[in-house]
């Protein structure tokens, strides 16, 4: 959570997702979805005194715990994502066959 904290700690200054990323070391969409999540939650900063580590994780993650796999694509994304690039088209295949009956 350390990373969570330094994000909208930094975003909260103003400062730009790019730069954000460049100082905590990840990705901007990284940066981006934490504060997404950090709002969705609907949290501000300064963070409350009783707003721990596990705290924070619950409330930024709990949508994204309960809404995972729900819909076909991500079960799908899931799928190949296991499978090398050179099996993507027989995958689909074979989901069609299986659709067939």
């Amino acid at each position: 959570m350390r990373h969570v904290r330094d994000v909208i700690r930094l975003k909260s200054a103003g400062m730009l997702t790019r730069e954000i990323a460049r100082r905590v070391g990840t990705a901007p969409s990284t940066v981006r979805l934490t504060i997404r999540r950090f709002e969705a939650a609907g949290l501000t900063w300064p963070l409350p005194d009783d707003v721990t580590d596990a705290v924070l994780g619950a409330r930024l993650f709990a949508s994204a715990v309960a809404g995972s796999g729900t819909r076909r694509g991500h079960r799908r994304h899931a799928e190949l994502a296991r499978l090398p690039a050179r099996l993507w088209p027989l995958h689909d295949d074979l989901q069609w066959v299986q659709s067939l009956g």
